[in-house]
């Protein structure tokens, strides 16, 4: 098991720390969670279900509001990414 799945195993969307990444271990984490959900690691099958935005440039694109978000598995569904925004729109690090 990956470090990533090992941390993350058991989902408690209640004690999720929404923050600027500060420590090592974070950017770690964080490359961790961008290399299981790379392209070349899904079937187009998942990717389509899981929502991945096509492979197409950004300039094909007429509105860009945010960069693409990369959720676990383990709790997409589960109002993180309303609250990353949520966090976002109040700017606060």
């Amino acid at each position: 098991m990956n470090s990533f799945n090992s941390i993350y195993n058991t989902p408690n969307i209640g004690s999720v720390e929404i923050r600027s990444p500060s420590k090592e271990r974070d950017i770690h984490g964080i490359l961790e969670l961008q290399a299981l959900n790379a392209p070349a690691n899904l079937s187009e099958i998942e990717m389509n279900k899981e929502g991945f935005v096509k492979r197409r440039p950004l300039t094909s694109y007429a509105v860009i509001k945010d960069g693409q978000t990369c959720i676990a598995k383990a709790f997409r569904g589960s109002g993180l990414l309303e609250r990353l925004y949520a966090r976002m729109e109040t700017g606060t690090p």
